[in-house]
């Protein structure tokens, strides 16, 4: 593990992208910044929303977890290779991880408080690393194939905060 500091902020890492800029900012000024889901119309939306998160979490020496379901991981992997962050080296270093969250969560009968406790030792594994903590986020599209009805769903991502 080589969990890296906040020496870096996003200084210049999206182009000079005044609303992504903010957005990271904001990641900085908010309780944000250990968990997100987000719910999207737009394949761009999602790759900015989620690369603009990973990258905080990595630069503020966060392990990061990323579920993918929609998108190859290949998609994220380029997005933060764009955005200037060594791809290759902080998997290596087990500073990102991705998983399929058809596997993750899509379950005959969804569980989320067993899901919550599943990443809540998943954040204090990481803090016993040496991280800083963990970030989660990703895709919410597995959320349509479990019988789960939406309303648990929201919940659960609601009650991981």
């Amino acid at each position: 593990m080589n969990p890296r500091g906040t020496q870096q902020r996003s200084g210049g890492l999206f182009g000079g992208d005044r609303q992504k800029e903010q957005l990271f900012a904001d990641l900085d000024q908010t309780d944000l910044s250990r968990h997100l889901a987000f719910f999207y119309e737009e394949t761009e939306t999602r790759l900015d929303v989620g690369t603009i998160y990973l990258c905080y979490g990595l630069m503020t020496g966060r392990q990061c977890l990323y579920f993918y379901e929609s998108s190859d991981p290949s998609e994220i992997e380029e997005s933060l290779r764009t955005a200037g962050i060594d791809v290759d080296e902080r998997l290596a270093d087990g500073d990102l991880e991705f998983a399929d969250a058809t596997e993750t969560y899509v379950t005959p009968e969804f569980d989320g408080d067993e899901m919550i406790s599943t990443l809540e030792a998943a954040a204090i594994e990481s803090v016993e690393d040496g991280y800083e903590g963990l970030c989660a986020a990703g895709e919410n599209t597995w959320c349509y194939h479990t019988d789960a009805p939406f309303e648990e769903i929201l919940e659960f991502e609601s009650d991981f905060d």
